[in-house]
């Protein structure tokens, strides 16, 4: 398994939230640009699940799901943002498939910050 450049630990956590804080309202800007209403938004390499979450709010899908390789950093993401259209579920993005149901899908802009 790939491992977090800055690891999966409390303080690479602050450190995500700290970078997802001052991307954020560029972030909203760009997703609320995103035409039309899917079925399936998917986020790799979701982290603690900020975009993920940016992603929910400023789209207009079903449901949005986080998928990334750290069992930490998707508890934090279930615990305080999972809900009936938002889940998160562990999968190293590099391999598929991915461990979703098949679905329409619509590709998303990158982040604006880079992978």
């Amino acid at each position: 398994m790939q491992h977090y450049t800055f690891g999966d630990t409390d303080l690479a956590a602050q450190r995500l939230w700290l970078l997802a804080s001052v991307f954020e309202p560029s972030s909203s800007q760009l997703l609320r640009t995103v035409e039309g209403a899917g079925e399936l938004g998917i986020d790799l390499g979701c982290g603690p699940g900020h975009t993920t979450q940016l992603v929910a709010d400023h789209v207009a899908l079903e449901r949005v799901v986080g998928l990334d390789q750290s069992p930490r950093l998707l508890e934090q993401a279930t615990r305080e943002r999972g809900g009936e259209r938002l889940s998160f579920a562990e999968c190293d993005v590099s391999k598929l498939p991915f461990p979703l149901p098949p679905a329409g899908s619509k590709r998303s802009p990158p982040h604006p910050h880079g992978p």
